[in-house]
């Protein structure tokens, strides 16, 4: 196992706790990130500890929870804050809406177009005839 100097095994710890979503434990970070490294559990608590410290009048803070230890904002932001959460509609074009609305000729089945041009030609035929005969009687 290796050795990794304080400096290193705190940057460590911090960057670990900041791009996971969740909390992490002691134990989580000793079989993860730490795993390479000849760390006690007592230096991680202590890195942790200090963190604690760094943050403590900041906009985020490292703090202990049910799963573990993560880091979070002040309950006293989050008014501030809560414009960020807000998910907007999105707003499409006209153009859009309208490509997804009505199909054009190009994106029609070129069959379901012959289907339609032979229906309507035999209804033509039909009603040529029906007018053709309708004359001879």
């Amino acid at each position: 196992m290796s050795q990794i100097n304080p400096d290193q095994l705190k940057q460590l710890i911090e960057a670990s706790l900041f791009v996971l979503a969740k909390p992490m434990t002691i134990k989580a970070l000793k079989e993860t990130v730490l795993s390479n490294f000849n760390v006690s559990r007592a230096k991680i608590k202590a890195c942790i500890d200090e963190l604690q410290l760094d943050y403590e009048n900041r906009g985020v803070q490292l703090v202990k929870v049910a799963g573990g230890y993560r880091f979070q904002t002040l309950a006293e932001l989050s008014p501030f804050l809560q414009p960020l959460w807000q998910e907007k509609a999105p707003k499409y074009s006209r153009a859009l809406v309208h490509k997804q609305l009505c199909p054009t000729w190009t994106e029609s089945s070129p069959h379901m177009v012959s289907q339609k041009l032979s229906r309507q030609m035999a209804a033509r035929h039909s009603m040529a005839q029906n007018h053709m005969n309708s004359r001879n009687i």
